[in-house]
């Protein structure tokens, strides 16, 4: 799992402490990304993602992936984006998270900040994720 000394000075800058779970998700994601869903399904304690996703649907779990091995959505600076609100709710899924507490920022710039507290279902690790939500008029 990724450590402190690992995340990029602008980053780490903002945060009080690295969790733990952001590293745990970021070598899930690489996994997902090496194997591929079928195979990552197959392995997974939970059969995540999903069978039936749409092509973009995994398309949104590809990118939200990519985007956490680019230390995206850790700080509201940086924030995951283009995957929208269920793929924010899809990609924590993937790495068997929920979400306990959501805040949205309407002044955020172009779209709507989302600000989430999600809690790994089993080892009860606690994150604050950001997420760009951008509309289309």
């Amino acid at each position: 799992m990724a450590r402190r000394d690992e995340v990029p000075q602008q980053i780490a800058d903002q945060l009080e402490d690295f969790p733990s779970l952001y590293g745990y998700c970021q070598t899930k994601a690489k996994l997902f990304l090496k194997i591929g869903p079928e195979i990552y399904r197959s392995q997974d304690a939970l059969g995540q993602p999903q069978s039936d996703l749409e092509p973009e649907e995994l398309a949104d779990l590809q990118k939200g992936c990519r985007a956490l091995l680019e230390w995206k959505g850790l700080v509201a600076d940086a924030p995951l984006e283009g995957i929208g609100v269920s793929g924010f709710f899809r990609l924590m899924h993937l790495f068997h998270c929920e979400t306990m507490k959501e805040m949205s920022n309407y002044m955020s710039g172009p779209g709507i900040l989302d600000k989430m507290t999600v809690r790994h279902q089993v080892h009860g690790w606690t994150m604050t994720m950001y997420n760009r939500v951008v509309y289309d008029d």
